[in-house]
């Protein structure tokens, strides 16, 4: 357990260009995913707002993953934010912006833990694991899905693409802080 703390307190990330690894239309799925994250995105409401079909908005966030590397929207949408891909201009109008600011500052500093370890695995490993989170911050799966429930619930996040941004936003916060 100490091993797995220590080594969680040497992580470093490299940025990397990933620009030219995602299509525009595939760039245009996540930008989509999160803007309509607070009102409840689905393939469903992707379709009516890109004219596609949920089939083809599946095969370009499951496309999208393949070429980040990733297994989930969330990694996806973090990375491409963190490596400048997306902006937070593109996904979150200054509203959102500020509203989300405030949110986080609302939640538990044990739901800041969870946000703060979902985005470091986001960067590093292909998949957000609750099993990773659960023993970096020495508690349980449960603890954690817990912890997660009530970040979707306090803050109105609906799916994964949200609340990579709202992940973000809490880190980049952080960072300036300190």
């Amino acid at each position: 357990m100490l091993e797995i703390k220590l080594i969680n307190q040497t992580r470093r990330v490299q940025k990397y260009d990933t620009q030219s690894r995602i299509t525009p239309r595939q760039r245009e799925v996540l930008v989509t995913a999160a803007n309509l994250g607070y009102n409840g995105f689905s393939r469903i409401h992707a379709k009516e707002v890109l004219e596609i079909s949920p089939n083809t908005v599946n095969n370009h966030i499951t496309g999208t993953h393949e070429r980040l590397g990733v297994c989930d929207t969330f990694s996806a949408v973090y990375r491409t934010l963190y490596n400048q891909i997306l902006s937070l201009d593109e996904v979150c109008e200054q509203e959102k912006y500020c509203l989300i600011t405030n949110i986080c500052d609302k939640l538990t500093s044990s739901e800041k833990k969870v946000l703060t370890e979902l985005s470091i695995s986001a960067l590093e490993i292909r998949h957000v694991g609750y099993l990773a989170i659960a023993l970096s911050l020495s508690t349980s799966i449960n603890a954690i899905k817990q912890h997660i429930h009530r970040i979707y619930k306090k803050t109105g996040v609906s799916n994964q693409a949200q609340l990579a941004v709202l992940a973000y936003i809490h880190t980049q916060t952080n960072h300036r802080q300190t």
